[in-house]
């Protein structure tokens, strides 16, 4: 499905591609029990988790750890592929 909306946009990008691999939300949290239910992007963004952020403070990324801050995909204040906090 993920190539044939490529295809739409971009005539010929299948001629493109070498090889493919599909795995299900299942085998995905297999792989990796990080990602519950297969969702790679660590949640869903509530509205209390936008607000709030991790942690209710001045600073809520900063850590009890002198230097080390929160950053991830999965840190508020959404869930995101991009490895850093908001």
């Amino acid at each position: 499905m993920v190539q044939a909306r490529i295809e739409h946009y971009a005539p010929g990008f299948g001629d493109t591609v070498i090889a493919g691999r599909r795995i299900s939300a299942r085998d995905y949290e297999t792989y990796d029990p990080n990602y519950i239910g297969g969702d790679i992007n660590g949640g869903a963004v509530t509205l209390k988790q936008s607000v709030l952020g991790p942690a209710l403070r001045v600073n809520p990324y900063r850590t009890p750890l002198r230097g080390v801050y929160l950053c991830s995909a999965s840190t508020p204040p959404g869930p995101g592929v991009r490895g850093m906090s908001g």
